[in-house]
């Protein structure tokens, strides 16, 4: 089978007083749309399985649309806010080819037993500062923000990104589950992306306990292949001591994920795309790293061809590509 992902941009995102350095033609939305259409209409010709993320409120019905035209099935999950265009992610798939089984369309934070904090004192001496100095504090914002004590365990509790897994089952009655994601951009807080990347594999595990075909999951999970997390994710460990390890007194975690995932690209070639995003904000220093991957469950597949992620010759979008994300693909194969 073959599978495509991709982040769009949304179109709420690409405004000329944000990529200040780029040419306002190619930001436009109508623009851009036209050069990612293109990019679908080959991959619904190979009839892939297509991954999509940042799609926004504006595209999902002439992406709804689209599909429908090509024969295909497609599920959304929007979850952002209206700065974003309420953007989220979708997956379609060939309906000559594929049968939906089961879909889930998660908010993946919910999926998770977040640990409790340490129930308040409600002692004599609290009633008394919440009847007389809290009121003061209060009038005059001296008292300190329940957020600012927020750790990444509360953080990663309050996200509401959306992750999507259908088990598909094809013409020969194979099953397997393929599901979608885009990490919380949180590097101010990585062990947020810790939290969420263990959590997303761990519950593709979950959902593929009893299918034959275990599991693909792709998106874009911003971050990069040196990172700790990348190597949390492939290999199922991380130091305690880590910066990116989350931490909590009284809470005691670790990955649960075995011995994690395969990455499609690394397994194929042995190593990732030299860069899947490369995009400038304002007057910011150019960004050119690796963020988009197609994982699987290690057991279950054999990759058999990946497409070669081709320079896009300048800052994106640009006049070739149509979002600031280089699309990724591969070819797998089921191990019987």
């Amino acid at each position: 089978m073959r599978v495509f992902s991709y982040n769009l941009l949304s179109s709420s995102l690409s405004s000329p007083g944000y990529f200040t350095t780029l040419l306002p033609a190619n930001l436009l939305p109508q623009n851009r749309y036209v050069k990612i259409i293109d990019k679908l209409k080959v991959e619904t010709g190979r009839e892939s399985v297509v991954c999509l993320q940042e799609v926004s409120r504006d595209w999902v019905g002439d992406l709804q649309v689209f599909f429908n035209d090509e024969n295909y099935d497609f599920i959304t999950g929007l979850y952002g806010h209206k700065f974003n265009g309420y953007m989220g992610v979708c997956l379609a798939y060939p309906r000559g080819r594929y049968k939906a089984k089961k879909i889930w369309n998660e908010n993946l934070a919910d999926t998770e037993n977040w640990p409790r904090r340490e129930k308040e004192s409600t002692g004599l001496v609290k009633k008394a500062f919440d009847w007389t100095l809290k009121p003061l504090l209060n009038l005059f914002n001296l008292q300190t923000k329940r957020s600012n004590n927020e750790d990444a365990f509360d953080q990663s509790k309050k996200r509401s990104n959306i992750m999507i897994t259908v088990q598909l089952e094809d013409k020969s009655g194979d099953n397997f589950n393929i599901g979608t994601y885009h990490m919380p951009c949180a590097f101010r807080t990585p062990q947020v992306m810790t939290l969420h990347s263990e959590l997303a594999v761990r519950r593709s595990m979950e959902l593929a306990v009893g299918v034959e075909g275990g599991f693909i999951l792709a998106g874009d999970w911003n971050f990069t292949p040196d990172s700790k997390t990348y190597e949390m994710v492939t290999t199922g460990k991380l130091a305690e001591d880590d910066d990116t390890y989350p931490k909590r007194a009284g809470v005691k975690w670790k990955p649960n994920i075995g011995e994690g995932v395969g990455s499609a690209y690394m397994e194929k070639l042995g190593k990732e795309p030299e860069y899947t995003n490369w995009a400038r904000i304002r007057e910011e220093p150019e960004f050119k790293e690796t963020l988009d991957y197609i994982f699987y469950s290690k057991d279950d597949w054999a990759v058999k061809n990946v497409d070669e992620v081709q320079d896009a010759g300048a800052v994106c979008p640009n006049e070739k590509e149509g979002s600031d994300h280089l699309a990724i693909a591969a070819e797998l194969e089921m191990k019987k």
